[in-house]
């Protein structure tokens, strides 16, 4: 489509119409193939023609996007070209939330009224344009809460139909705007005519009054114009004369002349102006000079050396005799300005305001009216905003306050402390106001008119009838009532809350449980606290027949203390009413609480302890003029304190735990108050489920900002530093119980957390740790959350919604451990301790993230084993990551197979020496009382249980003809006529190569008739790795890419832009010292485990990444997320061992001072065999060189150890190395390698380095001159340019991979061509060992 007829049929973005025009701009886009290229950020990867491709598509997306917007708001998309960015820009103007639009949008919903509107469809229609825009900023209105709010604002014709609208459709059935569109318009039409009827009906009744004839008009004389047919008092000649002497009166009178549109009947006053009236504000096109009515808004107030005379359009004359500045916010936009209207002429008896749109105009001010209303802008922005009513523009103007934000100004006190107490009702406040039932509630009068968070939170049914007798004494009878499971744990893993209610003072104790089980314990401890804090005695409890609740230790509990038990009947919660009524109370306060905020369902602990702590604070209909805690304590109340729940809040850093430039506080989020400290409990502001934070030290925000928005802090009511002192020292300082108690302990106000979770930061560091602890990070904490969908514990696996696979996983897990004969039973000797076990539960998945298999597997606490009397050695090896390597490099190399074994309850197998006694494991039903387990073979968690297994293992594959090599102890082999296998052991995995698929075969057997272990197949997955096997060539490929795309989503960076090299440049070289707090630990040992398993080319990166870790600054940070970025465009990198002749080759290099710091330079040497890496290092050296030579020296040392150790583990494996070929790229070193005579520049080297000389003298190594330009382990070594680094990465093997349809692999070379490692024909003139020999001699030779 060209653009000009795509102009034609698209309607062009006018700043009003953006929910039309985004779907018909979306529609043209679509149509044009080119909505894919809007939708994603960018492409990098790719084919050079590819990558232009796309950007070409998505500039032409950005023209067409662009050719459908007004000029004047071109603006907005200044500077952008593709399509996505033009987009995005587009959608976070138009789209973005804000409270004080919502707030606005809200208020004009619940007050729609019909009688407002000329007729039924426009009335619908409105309510639908409201529910649009409250869509438009995040708030969602389901179809039948509008259509409530539509019924409501009908007047009283239409009951009939509403009644039985809302019987019909108060069951499953709901009522929707489709179907009650139409019924509302029909009756409309019916009432309308029935309206008409009437009328007429009644004109034909009336008779003219007696001798009254109408009077013939033609017979009437005009005395002004002198023509029949009408009276003086209508003529129009008349109205013109006036109008034209005014006309004239105006222009002799110009300069203190001003002139309006309006009508003295829309602007005069009637005497009976309201406040809200006089606040008003219209816009008028016509008029020439700004005018108000309200004094009280006006600034800078002037009064005028002449009266000006102001003329309306019917020609009635005001006078105004000051004039001065009006301050005001704009509601309903996303700004925060201060807007300044000067020269505002103030007019006495007016009832209204009016804005000048000329005025404006001259201000920079553009006035655009539609349909829905009108929209002022300058410089681009929003600045105000009006709405339309009967044919004229309100603005939506609020008068600036100096000490409070617009939306707070718009909300009194009395709102702000119903928010404050929990939303608590009307009726409510006004009874603690009137009786003066507590201390600091500044208010003298209160007036809810309506909350929607409440209807949201508290909407109920009907209330059953009052009845019974209430108690006069406290613990005479105690309710007790449990709710839950909640659909969703707490960070703690809470998932019910108890209330505990004394009957007589209706003070209320609520404590969060994990598990039902919990509730006899927590009544325990309430019982012991309450009975000392009141020195009486419980009588009764009453509750439900729960499980909970009729327990045998429960009952036979409360008959040894004389408690009497009240169960009440099976399906009548109303017996137990006090409590569900309780609980229910509670319930709504805490979701009201929670659905103000818009805060995550995780923080409904909070919330329950939080409106307990209100609750006890508030009146209650049970007693006269006292609060619950009042009763409970004999104290009145104090809550000058109380905040909003969910409000934002900074929070005092002190000096211990900041230094001098650091921030003073941090931005949290206000949760609760605390019992046990003395001080306010918070949580970081972006993370939510995240530590608990308690501190006295706050500056609270409590006018419910957005959280796009800056900060504009507003000190509520209170000073910045918060002084929460406990009210029960005013009474007595020294009753520690009382002060204790009565404040709520941490159970029944606080949810608990582990120590480590809850930081206090007004509390100085202690002495034993210089160390500052810091929170986890949001990133860290939300992957936890969302990720560990496996149990912990064992009553949590049989509750669990996978209850019965994890049982099934524990039988079976029993049943091995049964016939192996890991334990006999027996009772636990004198004077020996058993140690504890636990279940531990793990879900097995493929490469895709698949449930294949769930373990559950029986662990010993072996943390309380003593060493010499339940241990002695326990060291067990395992097989190397660089002999896997190795393996798979000679397997692709000389085509051998590989196999794959899981060896079940591998470390049962092994037999104890020391006499160890464990406690019977969970869930497992013993034979006699008070029996033990006596542990026979080892057990998993037990310290010597790896060694053990090993040594099991070992003695039996020695038994049937393997040995284990020397280079590397887990590494087997067994040669016989048939020809070679090889056996790599990591714990319980152990990988099998062979010449032949049938010696792979037979080795299996062996090892499944001796041990319990699954036949894996063909090696295809390896601590974390994916191996596959290309059938057609017979390459390996090695990867992590399922871990790599893993850690990014962990650490919220799939979407970051990819970058061409992990390293630019040393972050030292940047002379920022900007410090982070961010999870850089957490992320650079996430590297570091990609960097040892197949990733050598970011080995470099992730070296200097970790040198950081203590004290990390925003550079290394930096640095950090430039790796993840690199990561993210290469994430299907593979190392590919290949079929051929391609040897062992090795490269050292070394990077002389390269670290600015303290000079120190870098060690990097790399292996490749059969093609790809399989050894690599980059390490910082231990000592300061003197020179680039003594540098490589030392660097060349490294790769020579290496070097011997690896040709002895080649030997092991079958493969005949007769000299190892380093490629160096320093002459000097080289020549000091063969050279035994001491230079005056080198005697001062350690003789440990000269280590190198006496290999080259045995002829184990060999070292041949390279040049640095063909140098691949400088990769290793220092930061490199694209092109240098895309040429040694392929040289270390490392290839991009594509699964193919006949599942081998294919190379796809997408950002880069890879190149072949160096062959004996191909290598340059210039790469020729120092004694000259050829070329093919000096190379490494395989056989």
């Amino acid at each position: 489509m060209s653009p000009t007829a795509l102009m034609k049929t698209c309607d062009r973005l006018n700043g009003k119409n953006y929910r039309s025009w985004k779907v018909q701009m979306m529609l043209h886009l679509k149509d044009a193939k080119l909505w894919d290229v809007v939708k994603v950020t960018q492409v990098t990867t790719g084919t050079r023609d590819e990558v232009e491709k796309w950007t070409i598509r998505s500039e032409e997306a950005g023209v067409k996007i662009m050719l459908c917007i007004n000029a004047e708001l071109l603006d907005l998309v200044e500077g952008e070209e593709h399509g996505f960015k033009v987009w995005m820009k587009l959608k976070d103007y138009y789209e973005a939330t804000n409270m004080p639009n919502q707030r606005f949008f809200q208020q004009k919903l619940y007050s729609l009224r019909y009688d407002s509107f000329p007729g039924m469809e426009e009335y619908l229609l409105a309510a639908l344009q409201i529910k649009n825009d409250l869509a438009a900023t995040g708030f969602k209105v389901e179809d039948s809460d509008l259509c409530g709010i539509v019924m409501n604002g009908l007047p009283r014709e239409f009951n009939t139909l509403v009644t039985t609208l809302e019987q019909y459709y108060s069951g499953e059935t709901k009522l929707t705007m489709a179907l009650l569109q139409p019924k509302l318009t029909h009756e409309a039409m019916k009432i309308e005519s029935q309206s008409k009827g009437r009328t007429q009906a009644l004109g034909a009744q009336v008779k003219p009054k007696w001798g009254k004839k109408e009077r013939d008009m033609k017979t009437v004389k005009c005395y002004n114009c002198q023509q029949m047919g009408h009276f003086a008092s209508k003529c129009k000649e008349q109205r013109r004369e006036r109008g034209s002497s005014a006309n004239t009166m105006k222009k002799e009178k110009k300069e203190n002349v001003v002139s309006f549109m309006a009508t003295t009947k829309a602007l005069a006053s009637d005497g009976n102006t309201s406040g809200t009236d006089q606040n008003d504000w219209y816009i008028d096109s016509g008029a020439s000079r700004h005018l108000t009515c309200n004094r009280d808004w006006m600034t800078e107030v002037e009064t005028l050396s002449k009266p000006i005379e102001i003329y309306l359009a019917d020609n009635s004359v005001l006078v105004a005799k000051e004039q001065g500045t009006v301050l005001y916010h704009s509601v309903g936009t996303s700004s925060n300005l201060v807007m300044r209207i000067e020269k505002v002429l103030y007019v006495e008896n007016m009832g209204k305001s009016l804005f000048s749109v000329s005025q404006a105009a001259s201000k920079g001010v553009t006035t655009k009216f539609n349909s829905n209303g009108c929209y002022l802008e300058k410089d681009g922005e929003l600045v105000g905003k009006g709405i339309s009513q009967n044919g004229i523009f309100k603005l939506m103007f609020s008068k600036h306050e100096d000490k409070a934000t617009a939306a707070l100004a718009a909300t009194d006190k009395g709102f702000l402390w119903h928010q404050r107490l929990g939303h608590l009702g009307e009726a409510s406040m006004k009874k603690m106001i009137q009786n003066k039932m507590v201390n600091g509630l500044n208010i003298h009068t209160c007036s809810i008119d309506f909350c929607g968070k409440c209807a949201i939170g508290k909407l109920a049914k009907s209330k059953f009838p009052k009845g019974g007798h209430r108690q006069t004494k406290p613990l005479d009878i105690i309710h007790m009532d449990l709710c839950g499971p909640m659909e969703v744990p707490t960070p703690s893993n809470y998932r019910y809350f108890m209330v505990l209610v004394d009957d007589s003072t209706r003070y209320t104790h609520v404590c969060l449980l994990k598990r039902k089980e919990e509730a006899f314990e927590e009544f325990k401890l309430f019982k012991v606290r309450a009975e000392n804090f009141l020195s009486g005695k419980i009588k009764a409890i009453q509750s439900d027949g729960g499980g909970e609740f009729i327990s045998n230790e429960f009952i036979r509990y409360c008959a040894e203390n004389g408690i009497q038990r009240r169960i009440t009947n099976a399906h009548t919660p109303e017996q137990n009413g006090v409590a569900e009524r309780m609980n229910r109370t509670l319930m709504e306060t805490a979701r009201t609480m929670l659905h103000a905020k818009e805060l995550p369902k995780t923080l409904w602990g909070t919330a329950i302890n939080t409106a307990c702590y209100i609750r006890n604070r508030c009146p209650t209909s049970k007693l006269n003029d006292k609060t619950p805690y009042e009763a409970w304590t004999k104290l009145k109340p104090d809550i000058s304190h109380f905040k909003v729940y969910g409000s934002e809040a900074w929070v005092h850093i002190e000096k211990v735990n900041r230094q001098k430039w650091d921030p003073k506080a941090k931005r949290c989020r206000f949760i609760g108050y605390g019992t046990v400290t003395k001080g306010y409990l918070f949580v970081p502001w972006d993370s939510p489920s995240g530590p608990i934070i308690t501190s006295r030290n706050a500056t609270f925000n409590e006018c419910g900002m957005s959280e796009n928005e800056e900060p504009n802090v507003v000190e509520s009511d209170s000073d910045s530093e918060v002084d929460l002192t406990d009210e029960e020292t005013e009474a007595d300082d020294t009753d520690t119980v009382t002060n204790y108690f009565s404040e709520d302990s941490v159970d029944d106000e606080q949810e608990p957390r582990a120590p480590e979770e809850v930081e206090v930061l007004n509390e100085p560091t202690l002495r034993r740790s210089g160390r500052i602890a810091r929170e986890p990070a949001p990133e860290i904490a939300a992957y936890i959350a969302t990720t560990n969908d496996e149990p912990i514990t064992y009553k949590d696996a049989i509750v669990g919604e996978d209850a019965k696979m994890w049982k099934i996983a524990m039988g079976e897990e029993l049943k091995s451990l049964s016939d192996n004969g890991t334990w006999v039973e027996t009772s636990l000797p004198k004077g020996r301790k058993a140690i504890g076990c636990k279940w531990v539960f793990k879900i097995k998945r493929d490469d895709s993230g698949n449930a294949i298999r769930y373990k559950a597997r029986l662990v010993a606490k072996g943390y309380n084993q003593k060493e010499g009397i339940d241990y002695g050695e326990i060291f067990a090896p395992v097989a190397k990551y660089k002999t896997i390597r190795m393996l798979l490099g000679i397997a692709a190399k000389h085509s051998l197979t590989l196999g794959q074994l899981d060896v079940k309850t591998a470390f049962l197998n092994g037999i104890l020496q020391e006499e160890i006694y464990m406690e019977l494991p969970p869930g497992y039903t013993a034979k006699a009382v008070g029996a033990v387990c006596k542990l026979v073979k080892s057990l998993y968690g037990l310290k010597q249980s790896p060694m053990e297994w090993n040594s099991v293992l070992d003695i039996f594959l020695l038994g049937i003809g393997f040995k284990p090599t020397a280079a590397d102890a887990c590494l087997y082999s067994r040669t016989n006529a048939k020809g070679l296998v090889l056996l790599a052991v990591h714990v319980d995995d152990i990988v099998i190569s062979a010449s032949t698929k049938e010696l792979e075969v037979e080795a299996k057997n062996q090892l499944m008739a001796k041990f319990e272990m699954t036949d894996l197949g063909e090696l295809n997955w390896f601590l974390g790795m994916k191996i596959t096997r290309n059938t057609k060539t017979g390459a390996i490929y090695l990867d992590q890419t399922q871990y790599i795309l893993k850690t990014l989503e962990k650490f919220k960076m799939l979407d970051a832009k990819p970058a061409a090299t992990p390293i630019s440049e040393h972050p030292e070289n940047s002379e920022s010292t900007e410090k982070v707090d961010v999870p850089y630990r957490e992320a650079v040992g996430c590297l570091m485990y990609a960097m040892i398993g197949t990733r050598p080319d970011i080995a470099y990166a992730v070296s200097v990444a970790s040198r950081y870790l203590e004290n990390p600054e925003m550079k290394h940070w930096v640095l950090v997320k430039r790796i993840f970025r690199y990561l993210k465009g290469t994430s299907n990198l593979s190392l590919m061992y290949q079929k051929g002749n391609l040897g062992l080759m090795v490269y050292s290099d070394a990077d002389w001072a390269g670290d600015h710091k303290d000079r120190k330079s870098t060690t990097g040497f790399c292996f490749t065999m059969a093609g790809a890496a399989v050894v690599w290092l980059n390490k910082k050296q231990p000592c300061v060189s003197l020179s680039t030579t003594e540098a490589e020296y030392i660097a060349l040392c490294a790769a020579t150890q290496e070097a011997i150790w690896l040709k002895s583990l080649a030997t092991s494996m079958g493969i005949n190395i007769s000299k190892v070929t380093i490629m160096e790229d320093n002459q000097g070193c080289i020549a000091l390698a063969k050279n035994t005579g001491n230079h005056g520049r080198t005697k001062h080297i350690d003789i440990k380095y000269h280590f190198i000389r006496d290999q080259v003298k045995a002829q184990n190594v060999e070292l041949v001159y390279c040049p640095t330009t063909e140098m691949t382990a400088d990769i290793l070594t220092k930061p490199l340019d694209r092109v240098k680094f895309e040429r040694f990465r392929s040289q270390l093997g490392l290839v991009a991979k594509n699964d193919s349809a006949s599942g081998s692999i294919e190379i796809c070379a997408k950002s880069f061509l890879p190149l072949p490692s160096p062959s004996p024909s191909k290598l340059p003139s210039t790469l020729l060992p120092i004694n000259s020999e050829p070329m093919t001699k000096a190379l490494v030779t395989t056989n």
